[in-house]
């Protein structure tokens, strides 16, 4: 028998990545325990390993070419250091919370008082870049102010034409977030060639905490996705799908950031639990919260729910019957029931439903479930 190994899966070019080596470094630690070994499978070398290797794959990367391939192939797949939603709900991933570490930036800039914030350099064919601007967009709860799409600075294959798109408006903002660390030093970079300080002018922050970001001038305040774990429990995930591989399950899983503040945002520092704290003030302050129940309308639709959801088949044949329009003489003898019994199983039906007799009942349903519901034909 073949000595059983895990397959991790990346693009080429991401292979020569610190990210990728700190998810394959937290894949052996976890796989060492099991003496099982972890082997680095390019892209380009796929489709001649395909049939040998284990039913179960991990993929990591900036890119998926290969995830089509795989799907094609039957085999099951644990995505390390992305979301997987966007592949299919067949998958399993291991990765960063990416909204949620969008809104840590947002929120730490709003407790320094920096309201008017950009993003500069996103790429609209980057899935984490992407993530990011989406949560940008719908986090106005937490701030004074809005982010909209004339505050993002999208870049395509030159950075440099998006930093001059965003140059004449540098003085609307107070700060930047970027979609990564290389990105962010460019752009400290070009501000410094064009006479704008930081943070004196823009505090700056991204994410995913690289080491050129910690030796810079000024240091770079980001946010650490911590890849290694995320390598770690990919492994554990791998592991768990490979065991229970008759069943289909998905295990969807998130490693925690961290903020690491320096000198680009004044190391000015951030309570969080403060911020908690403000922000459940601001959900009480403003009433927003879920009104979803409170629409009388929606409480309707609720109610033939409740009433629905707690039926047997016996009650849901009395419920065709009531339509045919039979009387409780005529349903005791149908069922061999006692009248009282039936009186007592369709007064239940009628207070699970939120109506007191069979006319409001019948109209109820009739009005929003359509007059030729299952009940009625």
């Amino acid at each position: 028998m073949d000595e059983l190994y895990v397959p991790v899966i990346s693009d080429i070019t991401y292979m020569s990545s610190c990210w990728y080596n700190e998810i394959i470094t937290g894949m052996r630690n976890s796989a060492r325990q099991q003496h099982i070994k972890i082997r680095p499978i390019s892209d380009t070398e796929l489709k001649s390993e395909l049939d040998s290797i284990p039913p179960v794959v991990v993929l990591t990367g900036a890119a998926f070419p290969s995830i089509d391939l795989l799907k094609e192939a039957g085999k099951r797949i644990v995505v390390a250091g992305a979301n997987a939603s966007q592949f299919g709900a067949d998958i399993s991933c291991v990765t960063s919370d990416r909204v949620e570490d969008t809104r840590i930036l947002i929120r730490y800039f709003s407790q320094c008082g920096k309201n008017r914030i950009a993003l500069v350099g996103f790429r609209t064919d980057s899935f984490h870049d992407m993530e990011r601007y989406y949560a940008a967009l719908n986090s106005y709860i937490t701030l004074k102010a809005f982010i909209n799409d004339n505050d993002v600075f999208f870049t395509g294959d030159n950075l440099e034409d998006c930093f001059n798109d965003f140059l004449p408006l540098a003085k609307d903002y107070e700060a930047i977030i970027c979609p990564n660390d290389a990105t962010a030093l460019c752009f400290i970079k070009y501000c410094r060639y064009n006479g704008i300080r930081i943070p004196e002018d823009l505090y700056v922050a991204s994410f995913a905490n690289m080491k050129i970001g910690q030796y810079s001038t000024p240091s770079l305040t980001s946010v650490a996705i911590d890849y290694e774990s995320i390598g770690m429990q990919a492994y554990n995930v791998w592991d768990f799908i490979y065991k229970n591989l008759p069943r289909s399950l998905v295990c969807k899983m998130d490693v925690p950031s961290k903020l690491m503040i320096r000198q680009s945002t004044s190391f000015a520092p951030f309570d969080q639990q403060s911020e908690y704290e403000s922000y459940r003030s601001i959900l009480k302050d403003t009433t927003v919260y879920d009104r979803f129940y409170a629409d009388p309308s929606i409480q309707t639709m609720m109610n033939i729910e409740n009433c629905l959801a707690y039926r047997d088949e016996i009650d849901c044949q009395l419920i065709i019957d009531l339509f045919n329009g039979m009387v409780y003489e005529e349903l005791a003898e149908k069922y061999f029931f006692s009248v009282s019994t039936i009186r007592y199983r369709l007064n239940k039906i009628y207070q699970d439903a939120g109506v007191s007799s069979r006319k409001e009942f019948l109209q109820l349903i009739r009005s929003n479930l359509g007059s030729k519901n299952p009940f009625c034909l």
